[in-house]
């Protein structure tokens, strides 16, 4: 997954806010989390680009990546 995959200039922009705030709140990690889900369709690739994109200066792989499995076993409820 690579930021082109986003077709909406303005949703690219929300993305890459997000990604280059260094301390973005939960519920934008979250949203982060569940719009890339939805464009790529997989948990993998999701972490993936956050992985190597982000600047958050808590960073922590392992917590992102249990939460990007979080957002995907809910959406899957829904």
């Amino acid at each position: 997954m690579d930021l082109t995959d986003i077709k909406s200039p303005i949703k690219r922009d929300e993305v890459l806010r997000v990604l280059n705030n260094p301390q973005p709140r939960h519920n934008e990690r979250i949203w982060l989390s569940g719009f890339l889900g939805y464009i790529a369709g997989d948990p993998e690739e999701v972490f993936g680009l956050i992985d190597r994109l982000n600047h958050w200066k808590d960073y922590n792989a392992r917590i992102t990546k249990q939460q990007i499995q979080s957002v995907f076993k809910s959406s899957r409820k829904l």
